[in-house]
């Protein structure tokens, strides 16, 4: 029998982890991919166009996220 999950049914610890990661940095929206098994955070400020930061761990995406958030600070200081 092929079962389907979807929504928060799926991986119910990461899903709560994306939540608890969004909640602690309200600039990001951060969801967590059932079938690519990554975690993706949209940022919610200006950044560079198209960035979306992906990580399968926890400390790789915040550190990622955190680099987004660097570059972008860094590029809206330039003139």
């Amino acid at each position: 029998a092929h079962v389907t999950t979807t929504g928060s049914a799926a991986d119910p610890h990461e899903h709560d982890t994306a939540a608890r990661i969004e909640n602690s940095n309200p600039q990001w929206a951060v969801i967590w991919g059932t079938h690519s098994r990554m975690f993706w955070a949209f940022p919610r400020f200006t950044a560079t166009p198209g960035t979306i930061i992906t990580a399968p761990a926890i400390a790789e995406l915040l550190d990622r996220m955190r680099q987004a958030e660097l570059a972008g600070r860094i590029a809206r200081r330039q003139p």
